[in-house]
């Protein structure tokens, strides 16, 4: 896949016919390592293709893979266990609300110092 992504970017920049040599180095340039046998590969067997018409071609082979759908079946366990994530982000929010109005009632009233609050 990507030795296919960097034959189509250098395609889409119009390349023409991209080489091995060009596509190795497009992977490179965004970090990736690649197989020159794989990247001679690709360039072969898309050599004198429109990328676009391979394009249409891809997508029309993947519309036709059953991918399942639905979500039932046995075994699943994605759906329960929800106490972790968030509530603890809550909680520990509550915390800090509780903390900060207990210190600041106790900095609003001065320490006694201005009377008490019903004054």
């Amino acid at each position: 896949m990507k030795a296919v992504a960097a034959y189509c970017l250098l395609s889409l920049g119009g390349n023409g016919s991209p080489s091995a040599d060009q596509i190795v180095a497009v992977c490179a340039a965004g970090g990736v390592e690649l197989d020159a046998e794989r990247a001679a590969a690709v360039a072969e067997a898309c050599k004198g293709k429109d990328v676009t018409e391979l394009m249409a071609t891809g997508r029309e082979k993947m519309g036709a893979i059953a991918t399942g759908g639905g979500g039932g079946g046995g075994g699943g366990g994605g759906g329960g266990g929800g106490g972790g994530g968030g509530g603890g982000e809550e909680a520990a929010a509550e915390e800090e609300a509780k903390k900060s109005s207990s210190s600041s009632s106790a900095m609003s009233g001065g320490g006694g110092m201005f009377g008490s609050e019903s004054d």
